[in-house]
């Protein structure tokens, strides 16, 4: 069996963002709003103001990525 000891929290950002901001951007909003590391390892979501698009952001040890995820259900995240 393979495991982890790695503590991975995700972060909500508490207001609609904009999505068109990339990697940046968005680690801007992490450290100067939420007083976030962005480069933490956490997973941080951002949702659109209809909150029908998320992305959330994430920095691997060598790699930062940026995750796009279309479609969002209302009902099935009925707290965002």
């Amino acid at each position: 069996m393979i495991g982890s000891t790695r503590t991975l929290r995700v972060w909500a950002y508490p207001e609609p963002a904009d999505l068109r901001a990339g990697f940046d951007g968005l680690s801007a909003l992490v450290s100067k709003r939420l007083g976030r590391d962005p480069l933490s390892g956490h997973l941080f979501l951002f949702v659109n103001r209809s909150r029908t698009r998320a992305k959330v952001l994430v920095w691997e040890r060598y790699d930062r990525n940026l995750w796009i995820l279309d479609g969002v259900k209302k009902a099935a995240y009925p707290s965002l």
